[in-house]
């Protein structure tokens, strides 16, 4: 690897969860934009109960969960694990990893998410979020998580 930031890196994960613990709590100072801005046109993620969302999807999902309820989500253990220089496609793009926990009034999940972004400088943040993967890291998670949603 030729040494991208790995703080920079925690630091855009951090700060997008932060916007995911505002939205879902109300905070009307926060516009959605500040979620689809850094994602590609092409994003797709895979849940940890495996459904692949696009863009449209994830967007639609996130927007009306606007004021639905406090949630604490810690993002650990950020790491780089390969750096791609001048994809035709994407660009220059990271592909990385980072153990996700969040908390409501109910329980706490973990996951693992592998992620790849492109280094970005149209984008306000300076990365563009590409794809992400998500695994439940224990058997209790994933049950923990179905009596969440009830």
């Amino acid at each position: 690897m030729t040494g991208h930031d790995v703080d920079a890196f925690a630091k855009e994960i951090s700060d997008l969860h932060d916007f995911f613990e505002a939205w879902f709590e109300g905070d009307n100072s926060r516009s959605i934009t500040e979620f689809s801005d850094r994602l590609d046109a092409g994003f797709s993620i895979v849940t940890p109960n495996g459904a692949r969302l696009g863009k449209a999807a994830i967007m639609d999902a996130v927007e009306t969960r606007f004021g639905s309820g406090r949630i604490r989500i810690a993002t650990v253990d950020a790491r780089l694990n390969a750096e791609n220089p001048g994809s035709d496609v994407d660009g220059d793009t990271i592909d990385g990893s980072y153990v996700e926990v969040q908390t409501t009034r109910t329980g706490s999940t973990r996951r693992h998410s592998e992620v790849t972004m492109a280094l970005d400088s149209t984008v306000p943040t300076g990365y563009r979020w590409i794809r992400v993967v998500e695994t439940w890291l224990d058997s209790e998670d994933s049950q923990a998580a179905r009596s969440l949603r009830r």
